[in-house]
């Protein structure tokens, strides 16, 4: 599954679903975790926080510090780093940042930097801690780009940190992305851009953005064979100012 499939999964909850604790062990990591999950963690709901933690990181040498991580507790995330195999610090720590970036925790972050973890780390299943699904915050983007974090990531299918913030209409985060080298062209693996992306939502600012920044107007989405540009979708969803800027870009 794709990042960008996560994200809209991330919203669908459905009754039941959510993991939940069978005597002492998480029996459900199949669904997805929601922002009410991840906002009953930071209010303080230990169980939360373990649940998340057990089904990032099933190994169990690791959960003290991805538990940490997930309350945001910098003092114990430290402790529980020092107490690791120096062999197992790296893998748990690039858990554990993926885990705070993903609640939220700018401190716990900026801890597990500090003690060397990558700002360009991976969670389990290949998606770097840029792209984590609730990190855009920006706060913890600027957090991350500041350490080095590289601003073209991609997840394993394609999608970049650019592209998913035009997806979800964070102005300020796709803007930071670009004023730090992302490429304005990067594409999904269906062909979908930022600028598509912009047009799509209506962020007139973006796209002005984009374009100023060498976005292509005249690519054409490959999703289900369309071939539309970004003026085509724009039109087709009532953005006429937004369309017509783009045509003309295109007959420059």
């Amino acid at each position: 599954m794709s990042i960008a499939l996560m994200l809209a999964a991330r919203s669908v909850n459905a009754e039941g679903c959510s993991p939940r604790y069978v005597d002492g062990e998480v029996r459900n990591c199949f669904c997805v975790f929601n922002d009410r999950d991840y906002t009953e963690c930071r209010d303080g709901i230990r169980e939360r926080c373990q649940e998340i933690a057990d089904c990032r990181g099933p190994d169990r040498t690791a959960r003290p510090l991805l538990e940490a991580a997930a309350r945001g507790d910098v003092k114990a995330v430290n402790s529980a780093f020092s107490i690791l195999e120096r062999s197992d610090r790296q893998k748990a720590g690039e858990l554990a940042l993926c885990i705070a970036v993903e609640i939220g925790h700018v401190a716990a972050a900026d801890a597990l930097l500090d003690l060397g973890i990558s700002p360009n780390a991976r969670s389990a299943v290949g998606i770097p801690v840029l792209l984590y699904p609730n990190g855009y915050r920006l706060p913890l983007l600027k957090l991350l780009l500041d350490r080095g974090a590289d601003p073209e990531a991609q997840e394993p299918l394609g999608t970049s940190a650019l592209i998913l913030a035009a997806l979800e209409g964070r102005h300020a985060e796709a803007q930071l992305l670009l004023e730090r080298g992302a490429n304005p062209n990067s594409e999904s693996p269906t062909g979908m851009t930022a600028l598509i992306y912009a047009a799509s939502n209506g962020d007139l600012q973006l796209v002005r953005e984009l374009l100023n920044r060498g976005a292509r107007a005249d690519h054409k989405a490959s999703y289900g064979g369309t071939g539309r540009t970004a003026a085509d979708i724009a039109r087709d969803r009532g953005y006429e100012e937004i369309a017509r800027m783009l045509e003309q870009e295109r007959s420059r």
